[in-house]
């Protein structure tokens, strides 16, 4: 008899334990109810039409002098061999962490359009970016909307090279894009017209010839590619494979 007594109490214990559990799980539920979880809005990053946006997104990364790269760097980029010294100097890099390589930087072309594939160092990118070049970017975009064109359908395709990189573009050792100094971008359907052709990319390019690059840099127009334009900030004018006026 007592060991049965002791085995109806204990299914009573176990049976109240339940109950409680029961009725606390429903008041958790009924909370839940009365207070829905909020949404988190996940902003989107607005595209950078100003030279001031420029300086504040850069301002935000961390530099590094070229001297400071390390050896292992140098190497794996191949600004270790001697005829890329020249694009060390005294020149200074921006360190960007992957969290931040789809920034906007232009428009909305990001930091990682701009940037080589490649190497990195302390687990971030090393980008040189003249901000003389990204300026003129977006001069000449000023000047487009001003003429009732669309700038946003045009995408950039390049910016700094590393050494590496750039050799397997088939550039010059002396590229533009090696010191930071250049962009290349496919021109879109900047008339709106419905067509991407000739017509849009010579458009851009007059813009840039006769307002924004002029006698301060380099214009190239490929040959090989419909859509292609090139611009740098190399102190001095200098055009190839150029419309003919």
């Amino acid at each position: 008899m007592i060991i049965i007594e002791r085995l109806i109490k204990r299914r009573k214990i176990k049976l109240r334990t339940f109950k409680k559990t029961i009725i606390a799980t429903l008041a958790l539920l009924l909370s839940a109810g009365n207070n829905p979880v909020k949404e988190t809005k996940v902003t989107k990053q607005e595209k950078v039409t100003t030279k001031q946006k420029i300086d504040q997104i850069l301002s935000n990364l961390q530099k590094v002098h070229a001297s400071k790269l390390g050896a292992d760097y140098l190497k794996k980029s191949g600004l270790d061999h001697k005829k890329y010294a020249y694009a060390l100097g005294s020149r200074t890099y921006y360190l960007v962490p992957e969290s931040m390589m789809n920034t906007k930087i232009l428009g909305n072309n990001t930091i990682r359009d701009l940037t080589s594939p490649g190497p990195k160092f302390e687990d971030k990118t090393p980008v040189l970016l003249n901000k003389k070049v990204l300026y003129k970017y977006i001069e000449m975009c000023d000047a487009l909307k001003k003429m009732g064109h669309n700038p946003d359908n045009i995408k950039i395709t390049a910016g700094h090279r590393h050494p590496k990189h750039n050799d397997s573009e088939g550039g010059a050792y002396t590229s533009k894009h090696i010191t930071g100094d250049a962009l290349d971008f496919d021109v879109g359907d900047v008339n709106t017209n419905g067509t991407a052709d000739m017509e849009d990319k010579l458009i851009v390019y007059e813009i840039l010839n006769r307002q924004v690059i002029r006698s301060t840099g380099g214009i190239g127009k490929y040959s090989w590619h419909p859509h292609g334009l090139h611009i740098d900030v190399r102190g001095y004018r200098a055009r190839w494979d150029s419309f003919s006026r």
